[in-house]
């Protein structure tokens, strides 16, 4: 909950204003998770998945630019060997991590699993299925507790170049 702020007051006004633009992001990514979450589980069929992982700025794309400019990197952006998704990227109000492995975990619901089987029809379905759930165990083991990385719990990488441009030229 929002705490009283004295809005004559600028460094109050600006928190303020922070906290609003914090729970406006949390909100939208709640949102995307239950429409996710509908979209999976209406009517499952085999077949049937959701693909989640953290956001990648690519080099020369308009994130990697904003990115760049705006100080978000948790990482040397030029340290390619980086971009692998097996870290977050850039900074975050929230733990990227934890909801990947919460839209990866929407596979585990019972009515989704049961749905899922219910429409298997052969063996080939049947071993498709079983690869499906080991490449899903991988997936949540990439989400481990506490592997988060979020832009309080880390002190973002301190690159000072000139502006980059939209193609990622300077």
């Amino acid at each position: 909950e929002l705490e009283r702020v004295d809005e004559n007051r600028h460094d109050d006004h600006g928190a303020l204003l922070h906290r609003r633009a914090d729970q406006r992001l949390l909100a939208g990514v709640e949102r995307t998770y239950q429409v996710a979450k509908e979209m999976l589980l209406y009517k499952p069929k085999f077949g049937d998945c959701l693909q989640a992982s953290v956001v990648v700025p690519y080099p020369g794309s308009p994130l990697w630019t904003a990115a760049v400019n705006k100080g978000w990197f948790l990482i040397d952006p030029q340290d390619y060997d980086s971009y692998d998704m097996s870290q977050p990227l850039m900074k975050s109000h929230y733990d990227n991590e934890a909801w990947v492995k919460r839209l990866w975990r929407l596979h585990l619901r019972p009515s989704f699993v049961l749905r899922s089987l219910l429409t298997l029809r052969t063996r080939d379905q049947l071993n498709l299925a079983w690869r499906g759930l080991l490449s899903l165990w991988g997936h949540l083991r990439d989400y481990k507790p506490g592997n988060a990385a979020t832009g309080a719990a880390l002190k973002p990488y301190e690159l000072h170049p000139p502006e980059v441009t939209h193609h990622g030229h300077r």
